[in-house]
């Protein structure tokens, strides 16, 4: 499994996103219920701007492993999602 993390991260850092998408679906098919994959697979939604999509894999990740990172990128990404500014918004 760390192989095709690494196989992953490689992808992101040359920005190709499409790609390191399709490997880590494959790999989910395989192990559907694997934490870092969940957490992956959520940051690369989160790069493409897919927000609900990523909080959705970092919520399912976080349920397997609370202890993962997936747990503090949900936290993040809720934090995000819930921000709203009054004064922006009704000046």
């Amino acid at each position: 499994m760390e192989k095709i993390i690494e196989q992953i991260k490689a992808m992101l850092a040359d920005d190709r996103i499409e790609e390191a998408l399709a490997a880590v679906e494959q790999a989910l098919a395989e192990h559907p219920d694997d934490a870092t994959l969940l957490f992956w697979r959520g940051n690369i939604h989160m790069k493409k701007g897919h927000t609900s999509l990523a909080v959705s894999d970092y919520a399912r990740a976080k349920n397997i492993a609370p202890d993962s990172p997936a747990a503090q990128a949900y936290a993040a990404a809720m934090d995000v999602l819930n921000f709203f500014n009054h004064d922006l918004y009704n000046p």
